[in-house]
């Protein structure tokens, strides 16, 4: 599975590695919300632990959208 970087802004910018597929449900979500896909980064970061990693974070919450969906 091809992973993919995004260009993410937080403090000086950084970048967040996820899977092909992670990225496709997460631009799928942020349309579906009528956002652009950092805005639904950063509605999903705000609720992170600060002792787990962005990239984690967004796949949980990314499978937590698809089991509640099945």
């Amino acid at each position: 599975m091809p992973y993919k970087t995004r260009f993410y802004a937080i403090n000086k910018g950084t970048s967040i590695k996820l899977d092909q597929v992670f990225w496709e449900v997460i631009d799928e979500q942020a349309a579906k919300d009528g956002i652009h896909w950092k805005q639904w980064v950063d509605q999903k970061l705000e609720k992170k632990p600060e002792n787990v990693g962005r990239a984690c974070w967004l796949r949980v919450q990314i499978v937590n959208i698809l089991r509640e969906a099945a």
